[in-house]
């Protein structure tokens, strides 16, 4: 299973966890900002296309910052924001993220406030806003999410425009499933692509195995300027 993982953007203007609606401490309470939902819901919704209407969200908080983590049916992704916060843990609905998204980091303060309840409260240009959702349950037959590998291996930048153009390559409606796929050779440092007419290979990378392995297809990579 594909993973991706990226650390949090610089959220100018982002506010210290203090929420002016509730006592945090008779809650779980996380905090995000409109804007880190925005940048989320647009990666999601092109990453996992179809996935992501009905799908939920894992955020988990604690003294190694914020992770919200998302699966989908062949890969994975996770945000980490290496700010502290109480350590909580809430699934939420995806289209709680439409519905507080915003263009200012503006603090959105989401907790469980009564059983079966999820609750998400901001400012939207100095008006209070306050949206109940159903907290979704954990479904009984879910994946473990893929943890990080231990050790990581440096590459150039290129990597990331490398496997861009190796999955426009590839052609996702072909029957030959190796043709909808990005081919990774460990040992020689290779990245390989063909839609069956053309093939593309870019050597000079260093992945830190040996094997020879195919990559699902993901549009994670089709982001001209992935976040960091």
């Amino acid at each position: 299973m594909p993973f991706v993982a990226f650390n949090n953007w610089r959220q100018p203007g982002c506010r210290p966890l203090v929420c002016p609606f509730f006592h945090s401490e008779l809650y779980a309470l996380i905090q995000i900002t409109c804007l880190l939902a925005k940048q989320l819901r647009s990666i999601i919704k092109r990453t996992f296309r179809h996935q992501s209407s009905q799908a939920v969200l894992t955020l988990r908080s604690g003294d190694d910052g914020l992770f919200i983590e998302f699966q989908g049916n062949n890969q994975a992704l996770q945000y980490h924001d290496l700010r502290p916060q109480d350590r909580e843990q809430l699934i939420v609905p995806f289209n709680l993220l439409t519905d507080v998204q915003g263009a200012k980091a503006e603090p959105v303060y989401i907790n469980t406030r009564r059983p079966g309840v999820l609750s998400a409260s901001w400012h939207d240009k100095g008006e209070l806003r306050d949206l109940e959702y159903d907290a979704p349950e954990p479904a009984a037959d879910a994946k473990s999410f893929p943890t990080l590998p231990t050790t990581f291996t440096e590459n150039p930048s290129s990597l990331v425009t490398a496997l861009r153009a190796a999955y426009e390559t590839t052609d996702l409606e072909s029957k030959r499933y190796a043709l909808g796929c990005v081919q990774v050779r460990g040992q020689e440092g290779v990245i390989a692509a063909t839609d069956g007419r053309q093939l593309l290979k870019q050597a000079g990378f260093s992945f830190g195995f040996e094997a020879e392995i195919l990559l699902q297809p993901t549009q994670f990579f089709a982001r001209k300027r992935p976040p960091h």
